[in-house]
């Protein structure tokens, strides 16, 4: 039977040490800064340790220095990364983490190479033991072109996983699908496994300066948490607009029943006052 879906890619098999893949790239985006630009990370430094993990850094920057990188265990074996805590890395798994010095965004990066309607599996994992003892968190996001199609808070070892559905998506040629990984709520992060598998079916799609992701073609989500899609912006900044006009309406209104009410009191001082400097015909002597 033939797939429906024949061309395929693994972000873990189709792993690069030399970072020069034109389909897959890893870099960082700046902090705060999802749709930022994005810097390909040029420096490839193995453990000190002998764990048979590589990570790839930006230039200049080495172990312990600061940890935004794309990490990859070069083992057919499970190895632990052991510095200050243990981080388990699966044979041949690829894990990241953001930066803890200017809390850069760390990125895997899919550049489409054909048009086509896509299928994308993606599961984001914290894999450091400080995880569960901590209680803290780390922020996960998959961009379509600069656009947000999920978020995902990940908590202790619960795993995260954003899934197209069975319909797939349309993706231009040169399209990129980033997967981010950034602070979490409070400002905390931990390094986080990904395994991202991607298929595809080659189609004619339509001429686009542009491609969208239309609301015919929205993701579906299986996760262990709760899920937050952001394919309703749209209407959800309607509805904060209409809160902000009534709550700024009913706060004008408080305001102007409290200034009439002092405005009158006053009046009702001044007269008693005046009231009192009048003397009464009872204590005027003749």
């Amino acid at each position: 039977m033939t797939s429906s879906f024949p061309l395929s890619w693994s972000l873990s098999a189709n792993f690069s040490t030399q970072n020069s893949n034109s389909i897959w790239s890893y870099g960082s985006k700046p902090g705060y800064l999802p749709n930022g630009e994005f810097t390909r990370f040029t420096n490839l430094v193995e453990d000190p340790n002998n764990s048979g993990v590589v990570a790839l850094f930006k230039e200049g920057n080495t172990w312990d220095k600061d940890w935004l990188g794309v990490y990859y265990n070069t083992k057919s074996t499970t190895t632990l990364l052991v510095s200050g805590s243990n981080m388990t890395f699966t044979a041949h798994g690829v894990c990241i983490h953001p930066g803890n010095v200017e809390k850069d965004f760390v990125v895997i990066k899919f550049t489409a190479p054909v048009n086509g309607i896509y299928s994308i599996n993606a599961k984001f994992l914290h894999v450091d033991d400080h995880a569960e003892e901590s209680n803290t968190s780390t922020g996960a996001y998959v961009m379509h072109n600069n656009a947000i199609l999920w978020e995902e808070i990940i908590i202790d070892y619960i795993p995260e996983s954003f899934i197209t559905d069975g319909d797939g998506i349309e993706i231009y040629e040169n399209d990129t699908v980033d997967f981010l990984l950034g602070i979490g709520t409070g400002g905390d992060y931990h390094m986080t496994s990904i395994n991202v598998d991607i298929s595809a079916r080659e189609e004619d799609l339509p001429t686009s300066t542009t491609s969208k992701t239309t609301s015919s073609q929205k993701p579906s989500v299986s996760s262990g948490g709760n899920n937050n899609i952001n394919n309703n912006n749209n209407n959800n900044n309607n509805r904060n607009s209409t809160k902000i006009y009534l709550v700024g309406g009913s706060i004008g209104l408080i305001l102007g029943l409290i200034i009439g009410s002092l405005f009158f009191i006053c009046y009702l001082c001044r007269r008693k006052k005046k009231r009192l400097l009048i003397p009464s015909q009872s204590m005027i002597r003749y």
